[in-house]
């Protein structure tokens, strides 16, 4: 029996010790707290080739033994309402990463309430006293005053010459004599500044004095010649139309012969006939009456030929004599045209001996010279005077003011040559047109009904009436055309002037009395208490005391109020303010523009905040 105990415990060692091998694990797990070790499993025989062994409280080893007794596979059936829960260990790690989400969840939810808990309780009251601290450190102050104010329209513009003069000359290629002017002198109408040579021109005036001696002397032949052959075509004319007539005469007194001879054939065949004269007789006497008929028609043909002729003559004599007046005053006209032409040319040289003396056409500064003694000229500009006794400026008014500046507007005038000193001007002239200023910086001058792209500007011109020898051409000027002015009245700056929520305006005004900083007011509990060096902010006092000065900022801490005002005319820093409440001498606020800025904040508590 001993032996048979130590075979069994000898396979069940080999058994653990084949599955530690194989590296699996053991498929029953011995239960911890059974009491009954002695357990035998039961082995059902019913299947040949299947052993089914029960574990109720049977160890995995004494299981697998009855198993190889039988020689058969086991197969385990599990009683689960005895099993213990098994031990998984995946299972166990999800678990706890489970259980450490939600710690961290409870953790960061903890820590944003207790955040948002310190924020809107500490540091958003705290942020809203220090901006409201900072602003009144920052802000300044000033006074109501009695002021004049005045609406004006600010522009530049560049000082010119109120009359400038560009001198040319129309000589050709003459030598320059004498300059006697150079840029920067100072000149006075009518003085001599050129003297060109004039020796080319005198030359030619003398050859055409010349030629005009010459063309009197021909027109003078010309003229005598003209008149003979005048007078001859007259004479010539006359005498063929005296010709004709007696042309006319002499065939009028045969055809009168001829009728009278007629008559006298026909009478005397009459005669006859009433005498009873012979048949040859009345047959000779007919032959006359017949040669007699024939010579009067021929004479009658004759005389109407010779009147015809005769006008014929008359006609054209007439274009004859026409033509030779024309011809004859064409000659003359002719001749005389040649001596005018050179009369003209003679004129014109000794007018342009004129430009070759220059004379200064207005008293002035000399700005330019474009000639030098002993060169030569062809033409052109000569010198540049421009008046410096009075200046003008032109600037360049947007189409939005424009309609503002009028004619004689008074104009305030600054330059850095005069530093604070005033100028006095005025508007003396508005062009009518626009000058677009294109995109490329070039000025077009357009129409009125123009539209372009870029600024539509229009010039203005300001008379200097200030003669300040300072002033230079060239100099730029800040203009002031005053539009409209008040004298006396309220003023507040313009940054002082507020809105409330319905858009109306009003001005802070400082009492004297000492209270608490802007925002806080007496008795205010719920606003933190900020403090420096141990003082609350809230109520620390002012180092100046009641001697603050105009603009100084870090106002002290003092009773404010609200007046509602009306605005009236806007200088370029003061504004008018109309109210009943607000006096002379108040102090205003002027609020502080600038952003919360935590460096700020740091800084009043010290280095290390």
């Amino acid at each position: 029996m001993a032996n048979q105990d130590q075979e069994k415990n000898q396979d069940t060692n080999n058994i653990t010790s084949e599955n530690s091998n194989t590296g699996k694990e053991t498929d029953v797990k011995t239960p911890q707290a059974t009491t009954n070790t002695q357990a035998k499993p039961t082995v059902d025989d019913s299947d040949e080739d299947l052993v089914t062994v029960n574990l109720n409280a049977e160890s995995a080893s004494s299981a697998r033994i009855a198993a190889e007794m039988s020689g058969k596979p086991v197969r385990r059936r599990e009683k689960k309402a005895s099993e213990p829960p098994k031990y998984n260990p995946a299972d166990q790690y999800k678990k706890k990463r489970i259980r450490k989400r939600i710690i961290a969840l409870v953790i960061l939810l903890l820590l944003i309430g207790g955040g948002l808990f310190f924020y809107f309780r500490v540091i958003k009251p705290a942020k809203a006293t220090a901006e409201a601290m900072l602003s009144s450190m920052n802000e300044t102050t000033d006074t109501v005053e009695l002021r004049d104010i005045t609406d004006s329209i600010t522009t530049t513009g560049i000082l010119e010459a109120s009359d400038v003069r560009t001198i040319t000359s129309t000589a050709k290629d003459p030598t320059i004599d004498a300059v006697f002017a150079d840029v920067g002198d100072h000149v006075n109408k009518g003085d001599t500044l050129v003297i060109f040579s004039t020796e080319t021109i005198d030359r030619t005036i003398e050859q055409l004095k010349e030629d005009l001696s010459e063309a009197r002397r021909l027109q003078a032949v010309e003229s005598r010649a003209s008149d003979r052959s005048y007078l001859y075509t007259y004479a010539d004319q006359a005498n063929q139309l005296l010709n004709q007539s007696d042309v006319v005469e002499a065939r009028l007194k045969a055809l009168y012969e001829a009728c009278d001879g007629y008559g006298d054939a026909k009478r005397a065949l009459q005669e006859a006939k009433e005498s009873g004269a012979s048949e040859a007789t009345i047959s000779v006497l007919e032959n006359d009456v017949s040669l007699a008929y024939q010579q009067e028609q021929t004479a009658q043909s004759n005389y109407d030929s010779a009147v015809k002729s005769q006008g014929q003559l008359v006609g054209a004599s007439g274009n004859t004599l026409t033509k030779a007046d024309e011809d004859h005053e064409i000659a003359a006209i002719k001749a005389g045209d040649q001596a005018r032409q050179y009369q003209r040319q003679i004129e014109d040289y000794q007018d342009k001996l004129e430009n070759y003396i220059i004379s200064a056409p207005i008293s002035g500064t000399v700005t330019l010279v474009d000639v030098e003694e002993g060169n030569g000229f062809a033409g052109g500009r000569v010198m540049v005077i421009q008046n410096t006794d009075t200046m003008k400026i032109i600037a360049k008014i947007d189409e939005y003011d424009i309609p503002s500046v009028k004619l004689g507007q008074h104009v305030v005038i600054k330059t850095d040559a005069t530093r604070d000193d005033e100028l006095d001007g005025y508007v003396s002239f508005i062009a009518p047109a626009s000058t677009t200023m294109a995109a490329g910086g070039t000025s077009t001058t357009t129409t009125a009904a123009t539209q372009s792209t870029g600024n539509v500007e229009y010039e203005v011109t300001i008379t200097v009436r200030t003669v300040d020898p300072r002033l230079k051409i060239g100099m730029s000027a800040k203009l002031n055309i005053i539009i409209d002015q008040v004298s006396n009245v309220l003023t507040v700056p313009y940054d002082a002037i507020q809105t409330n929520a319905q858009g109306g305006y009003y001005v802070t005004v400082v009492d004297d009395q000492t209270g608490g900083m802007p925002g806080k007011n007496a008795g205010d509990e719920s606003m933190p208490v900020l403090q420096v060096n141990g003082q609350d902010v809230n109520t620390v006092e002012d180092p100046a005391k009641d001697d603050n000065k105009k603009g100084k900022p870090g106002m002290p801490a003092k009773n404010r109020r609200d007046i509602p005002v009306e605005i009236g005319m806007e200088g370029d820093y003061y504004t008018q303010v109309i109210s009943d409440e607000l006096k002379p001498g108040m102090t205003v606020v002027i609020p502080d523009s600038g952003e919360f800025n935590m460096e700020q904040f740091a800084d009043m508590f010290g280095p290390g905040y």
